[in-house]
């Protein structure tokens, strides 16, 4: 099918099978539908309103690592399918703070931040985004940090899910914010990836050279969220990316920091997670191009339906200013998708024809 619309932007539907990225690429946003959502309530902080709330108390002390787990049901889900989980889910959260000496098994001492000892890990809330719509996920959270410019890596947060289908894909968001991080400086990021940054305390780099997998790099301070994504709040400091569990239904992850250039200091903050399913369908026989659209002026919306499928589902969407060109080396420029709709942020050419497709 081939639609047209101004500035002869066309789209053609196909069922052609193109290869997915699912478990490598970041996103901006969740694809797939949440059905478990948890705020990192930090300090005694408030809970955002659909979620379920971690407490993360004020530390006292240093401490190598601050470990948590809680259980998960059925009735906690905010969305359900045939393949959300049926029973209770074990999530267990582990900080672990770099200023232990893994040789002298000591914690080292812990250096002053100004007038004010700030303890690893520890839960902090901030306390000042109370007109915020989404100030009570990002104003607290859980946070691993030190005041020292040693390897990054060395700081982590492991999040470890179980009692999920074995060898399946989940999707996973996370939230990574604080207010007092640079300002909106560029350069400052956590990142999050199934490899340990920092096995038995051996395995710090320097900025700008951290060789780990990562399966998204979330920038962890700047504006409020109002202020930098006034139209997706919610995910405005976040990423989702895809993970599969084992053969006994279990994954981890873990968080690093990971900035551009050296900072004053190494500092994690973990606000939330949420794990999504993809959608049911069945039967899956034709795409329809539904509509295409102008946003914010240069920016190209793609809407499509479909019939059937089985089970899961991911499209992709391909691009080409070619219209004669075969359709087998038309650029790819997304796959994966759980979702029927893509904006195009890309689109810069006068003549833009587009296949919408599945496995």
């Amino acid at each position: 099918m081939k639609i047209n619309i101004k500035n002869k932007v066309k789209a053609i539907a196909g069922m052609s099978a193109i290869l997915t990225l699912c478990g490598t690429t970041a996103l901006a946003d969740p694809w797939n539908s949440i059905f478990l959502q948890v705020d990192m309530d930090g300090g005694g902080g408030p809970t955002q309103p659909g979620f379920l709330s971690w407490p993360v108390p004020s530390m006292t002390s240093n401490t190598y690592q601050w470990i948590s787990t809680m259980t998960f049901y059925p009735s906690n889900w905010v969305y359900s399918n045939q393949y959300t989980p049926t029973g209770a889910v074990t999530i267990t959260v582990i900080a672990t703070n770099a200023e232990y000496n893994i040789q002298t098994n000591v914690i080292d001492p812990f250096p002053f931040w100004g007038d004010a000892v700030q303890y690893s890990p520890n839960g902090i809330d901030r306390g000042t985004m109370t007109n915020e719509t989404w100030g009570p996920l990002y104003e607290d959270f859980l946070c691993v940090s030190h005041d020292t410019m040693v390897g990054m890596g060395e700081d982590y947060i492991q999040l470890t899910v179980s009692n999920l289908a074995p060898n399946t894909n989940y999707e996973v968001t996370v939230w990574d914010y604080d207010e007092s991080v640079s300002d909106g400086s560029p350069g400052y990021y956590v990142a999050w990836g199934v490899q340990n940054p920092d096995p038995y305390g051996t395995n710090s780099f320097q900025p700008g050279f951290d060789t780990l997998p990562r399966l998204a790099r979330v920038p962890d301070g700047g504006g409020w969220p109002s202020q930098v994504n006034p139209n997706d709040q919610e995910f405005a400091y976040s990423k989702s990316f895809f993970v599969t569990t084992d053969a006994n239904g279990s994954f981890t992850v873990y968080g690093w920091e990971d900035d551009d250039t050296w900072q004053t200091e190494q500092w994690v903050p973990f606000n939330g997670f949420a794990i999504g399913v993809p959608p049911v369908i069945t039967n899956l026989t034709n795409i329809t191009i539904t509509s295409i659209t102008y946003s914010n002026g240069t920016n190209i919306v793609l809407n499509w339906t479909f019939t059937g499928g089985n089970g899961t589902y991911t499209f992709s969407v391909c691009r080409t200013n070619l219209l004669t060109a075969p359709k087998a080396t038309w650029p790819v420029i997304v796959t994966g998708l759980h979702a029927t709709y893509y904006t195009d942020t890309n689109a810069t050419d006068a003549n833009n024809f587009y296949i919408i497709s599945s496995p």
